[in-house]
């Protein structure tokens, strides 16, 4: 979840700069590298619902329902 989030934030911190007023009205930079931060954060969680997924099928062949993990 760390990491979701650092990578969730490198998009505004990083867009806000690339915003110049030449780029004006539609600042392609900027909305290029949110953009970009937002795809890496949606595989990033991907990865993680699969591993928990993971996780959770082989604590129920375990037989160990007390170790389940939340996948929402």
């Amino acid at each position: 979840m760390t990491i979701l989030n650092l990578v969730g934030q490198c998009g505004p911190l990083l867009g806000t700069r690339l915003y110049p007023d030449a780029d004006a009205p539609y600042y392609v930079r900027g909305m290029v590298v949110c953009s970009a931060a937002m795809g890496v954060v949606f595989v990033l969680a991907l990865v993680l619902r699969r591993l928990l997924a993971r996780e959770n099928a082989r604590t129920a062949r375990e037989g160990r329902a007390d170790r389940f993990v939340l996948i929402l």
